[in-house]
């Protein structure tokens, strides 16, 4: 890590300011569950209990966990009162479960609120980790959303992903692309154990999302790419 600097007030440290180089950035680990948070610069608000990295044109700030990987080119801060996470501009996720990618213009991750016992035990000033044994419990994804795994893409305009019950919606304009198939409509549902996508016209009754009028009505649009008929008929035709 590059030069640090602190701010004190009341004699407690109230604001580390870390400024990294190109060999060798701001890096701020915990141990305990296996996490790093890189970036050229950070800034700590002690008593406020937040972290925020910030990039630059050429380097961009990385989070890695045993279950995932984000990279955002702008900004990743943390609140640890609220447990949320927040990654702007290009950002990039890798699920490493399944491989999957999740890319959006800005990632919000939300933490299970209950912590390990040492974590919780740590003084309050020693105690600014990123995840302080917890698990991610839900991430909202806005602007130019895209989820890849294998062959398929899904797009829309938002998705959120509930991470224990292993599912991920996408709103607005949603595409999906699969072997030069494409279905378009309103809605899709991602289930993440089978790989199923169910796409809809219309928005569940659940979801408070507004979309945009879709050009030609609310419906279900398909080109699916006959690569079986294909088959058959120049297998008959062979023969």
């Amino acid at each position: 890590m590059g030069d640090t600097m602190g701010d004190k007030m009341g004699g407690k440290i109230r604001k580390i300011e870390a400024q990294g180089t190109p060999a060798l950035p701001v890096r701020l680990v915990d141990t305990a569950k296996n996490t790093t948070l890189t970036g050229p610069s950070a800034q700590a608000m002690v008593q406020e209990g937040t972290v925020a990295f910030r990039g630059t044109p050429t380097a961009g700030v990385t989070f890695d966990a045993p279950d995932i990987a984000i990279r955002a080119q702008d900004t990743f801060t943390y609140d640890q009162k609220s447990r949320v996470a927040i990654a702007t501009q290009g950002v990039e996720v890798l699920y490493k479960k399944d491989g999957s990618q999740l890319s959006a213009d800005q990632v919000k991750v939300y933490f299970h609120h209950a912590i390990s016992k040492a974590a919780a035990e740590m003084p309050k000033a020693e105690g600014m980790s990123i995840t302080q044994g917890q698990r991610i419990q839900r991430a909202e994804a806005t602007g130019h959303v895209m989820l890849t795994k294998g062959s398929q893409q899904v797009s829309a305009a938002r998705a959120v992903h509930d991470a224990q019950a292993e599912v991920v919606e996408f709103f607005c304009d949603v595409r999906l692309v699969e072997d030069g198939n494409k279905v378009q409509g309103a809605y899709a549902r991602y289930t993440v154990p089978t790989g199923a996508i169910e796409v809809k016209s219309a928005l569940p009754d659940h979801v408070n999302v507004s979309c945009p009028a879709a050009p030609g009505g609310r419906q279900v649009q398909a080109l699916i790419k006959p690569q079986a008929l294909h088959t058959q008929a120049g297998g008959a035709h062979d023969a």
